[in-house]
């Protein structure tokens, strides 16, 4: 029975012996893979921060320059040592069908490192796509290559003088406010800061020429680029009611590179062209820069400001065209525009805000506003009117189709004045008519003089097919008599960061 005993006993720590190996050898194993898909998770997570990264770098090139954009991407990728052909990787930079304001970034890894899976003979594969999209500011007043009355229904472009009241339709140019004794006693441009108007800017007005294609010199002209107030020009005498001393400055830059920033745009062409107050020789239209053949397609930007002088209150009206070759010729870059079109037709359009003089002989009026494109479907589009319709009835906005869309709207300058009357409401028509008691140190009682308007509209989620293919949203002016005559500040914004990551498809 002790032999049997101590012969069982062996064979017992045989088994052990080989259960504990193959436990070991299962644990190593479990080990190894737990290594390995630490490793695996570790290099997908950079890669995806490679595409990622890469997408948002180069997708700010579109829609106009896939070219820079795939190089700028593939740039990025190479940083974050991703080289198409190197090391296993292979990468594709494209453009999504069907909204070309996005770019999809892919990157495969087929030599990925594994440490105790290899002895498996396991090749994992990691492949991370990124899409971004971009939306540049939204083109407002114009699909043409020109923005004056002829093609705009009405519509010339304007900026008043830094000494002009905010009141006279300037939101952003305009330094000060409260500028009337006795509601008719202009006061001049006060030295202090209490009068400073809500929404001053200094940067002023951004205007940009879009250009697709330049196999040939585009020329940018200027009519009446200079304040010179006449019985037949674009100006008018503001402040005190003489012409002041305004001169008009435009400053000219290239965003090509960093089209989502104008604040960093190089000088481009003459750089900066100062047009003095009451210079004839600006009478009718000049040549304000040129963008030689072979330059970059994109966009060229004019920055418009005023003198800064206490003289400073005239209200200088102009235009802006265009052309290539040596006559003009009006084209659209709207598809819809179907007589005019043309795929390479340069844009010219307003940036951020559009300083305008309004008017029509009728009593009804229809002004183009701006270009949303179906991209936008399910966001939310807000419109501001500075100082808007004064001596009118109604303001529609116009949905692409021509019909009005409803909207909501308030006042949003109470956030900075908590002074000021709140209005808000809803329907399919701003109510402009009516009077009342002028703000203190105001000369018009208009229902909404010196104030800030915003429309909000939900837009549809089926956009595209809804508007059929159509992008331009337009205001529609009713006066009970009489011409329309509004000189005001538009502006128009759409929901969303402009550059960000969104799903693939």
């Amino acid at each position: 029975m002790i032999r049997r005993a101590r012969r069982d006993g062996r064979d017992e720590h045989g088994f052990v012996l080989v259960f504990v190996a193959l436990c070991m050898t299962f644990l190593l194993l479990c080990a190894g893979f737990a290594v390995d898909l630490g490793s695996f998770y570790r290099e997908g997570t950079q890669l995806q921060r490679a595409v990622d990264a890469a997408a948002l770098a180069g997708v700010i090139y579109m829609p106009n320059d896939l070219g820079t954009a795939t190089a700028t991407a593939t740039t990025t990728l190479a940083k974050n040592n991703v080289v198409d052909g190197v090391g296993g990787m292979s990468v594709s930079v494209t453009t999504v069908p069907g909204n070309n304001h996005r770019l999809k970034v892919c990157a495969t890894d087929r030599q990925v490192p594994t440490y105790f899976t290899s002895v498996m003979h396991l090749h994992p594969v990691i492949s991370k796509c990124a899409t971004a999209e971009y939306q540049l500011p939204v083109p407002m007043g114009s699909p043409f290559n020109e923005m004056d009355a002829n093609a705009l229904g009405g519509v010339d472009l304007a900026i008043n003088g830094y000494c002009a009241a905010s009141e006279d339709g300037d939101q952003i140019n305009s330094r000060y406010r409260a500028m009337f004794t006795n509601g008719t006693t202009y006061t001049g441009c006060p030295p202090g800061s209490p009068n400073n108007a809500l929404y001053y800017d200094s940067s002023g007005y951004v205007y940009a020429v879009d250009v697709t294609d330049t196999s040939q010199t585009v020329t940018v002209e200027i009519n009446d680029a200079a304040f010179n107030p006449t019985s037949s020009g674009l100006d008018r005498a503001l402040g005190d009611g003489t012409t002041g001393s305004t001169d008009t400055i435009y400053k000219i830059t290239d965003g090509t590179l960093t089209p989502l920033d104008p604040t960093d745009d190089p000088p481009f062409g003459p750089g900066t062209v100062t047009a003095r107050s009451g210079d004839a020789a600006w009478t009718g239209w000049h040549t304000l820069f040129t963008i030689p053949a072979g330059s970059r397609p994109g966009r060229y930007r004019i920055h418009i400001t005023t003198s800064t002088n206490s003289t400073s209150f005239g209200e200088n009206g102009f235009d802006l065209r265009a052309r290539v070759g040596s006559t003009f010729t009006s084209c659209s870059s709207d598809p819809n525009d179907a007589a005019i079109y043309r795929a390479s037709c340069p844009q010219v359009f307003a940036e951020q805000h559009l300083g305008v003089y309004a008017r029509a002989a009728g009593s009804t009026a229809v002004f183009p506003l701006a270009s949303i494109d179906p991209s936008y479907a399910g966001h939310h589009l807000s419109v501001d009117l500075w100082d808007p319709g004064e001596g009118g009835q109604t303001i529609e906005l116009l949905g692409p189709d021509g019909n009005p869309v409803s909207f909501t709207y308030t006042t949003p300058d109470t956030k900075l004045d908590a002074s000021l009357t709140p209005y808000s409401g809803s329907g399919s028509a701003l109510d402009v008519s009516g009077t009342t008691t002028p703000l203190p140190g105001r000369k018009s009682g208009s229902k909404f003089n010196e104030r800030l308007v915003e429309l909000t509209v939900n837009l549809p989620s089926d956009y595209a097919t809804r508007y059929a293919g159509k992008t331009w949203w337009k205001l529609r002016y009713h006066f009970a008599s009489g011409g329309v005559t509004d000189r005001t500040t538009w502006s128009i914004a759409v929901s969303g960061d402009p550059v960000r990551l969104v799903d693939g498809r």
